[in-house]
């Protein structure tokens, strides 16, 4: 699994209650051996529970600085304690896309009309189909050039990745968007009742996407590593 998780992009962090508590609230020397063989580096440096055993992990790759300042705090809600840290990751710049475009509704299609016809696709056509294609296409472009010339816009691309949402996650989302909109228009209890179930539903749904995405994702990480394993073997 740690192999698995290794190969994925990103910033990794591994958190949670990993039980392997070692001597004098330390963690398991077998633990530690499995995450040094993969330059894994264990942060939490007390103990994490009520009875001084040191349970619960966070975990980067040596190097990477990716968690610090990690604090544990008895919270007095369970015989866990609270493991608290920052996180540090760069924020992802927005990808910027340029584009050109006509504005095509600016033109007059009786300007047009009448613009093409002294052009010589219309006075002189060419004896050929391949001349005249070449024609309609210089003449059709030099004209839209003068009508509607080429413009370049910029834009920024969404920033969130939404590969993971299936189409039943997508269309929950519409339909909270939707409740929501007649909620704050309506002011009504029954609106307000059925957009909260909404938000219930949506909310499960992305879940169930973003947890079979990832898992699919994992399973064909999986598999590469096993057909590399064998392709090593022979």
């Amino acid at each position: 699994m740690l192999d698995e998780l290794l190969a994925l992009p990103g910033e990794l962090v591994i958190c949670g209650d990993f039980n392997c508590p070692g001597q004098a609230a330390s963690v398991d020397e077998r633990l530690l051996d499995v995450l040094e063989s993969r330059d894994l580096v264990q942060h939490v440096d007390q103990p994490t529970h009520k009875d001084r055993n040191m349970l619960d992990l966070l975990i980067d790759l040596d190097g990477a600085d990716v968690v610090a300042e990690v604090t544990v705090v008895d919270a007095g809600l369970s015989d866990h304690f609270v493991v608290l840290t920052d996180i540090h990751v760069q924020r992802p710049k927005a990808e910027v896309q340029q584009y050109l475009f006509r504005h095509f509704r600016a033109i007059d299609p009786d300007d047009f009309a009448e613009n093409l016809q002294i052009t010589d696709v219309y006075i002189n056509p060419a004896d050929d189909v391949d001349g005249f294609c070449n024609q309609i296409q210089s003449s059709v472009t030099k004209l839209l050039d003068t009508l509607a010339p080429l413009q370049t816009h910029t834009k920024r691309r969404g920033k969130r990745s939404s590969r993971w949402l299936s189409e039943a996650a997508v269309a929950v989302k519409q339909n909270r968007r939707r409740l929501e909109r007649r909620w704050n228009k309506t002011g009504t209890e029954s609106d307000g009742v059925a957009y909260r179930a909404a938000c219930r539903a949506a909310n499960a749904e992305m879940n169930a996407s973003r947890s079979a995405f990832y898992t699919g994702r994992l399973n064909e990480v999986q598999a590469i590593t096993e057909l590399r394993g064998i392709y090593q073997r022979n």
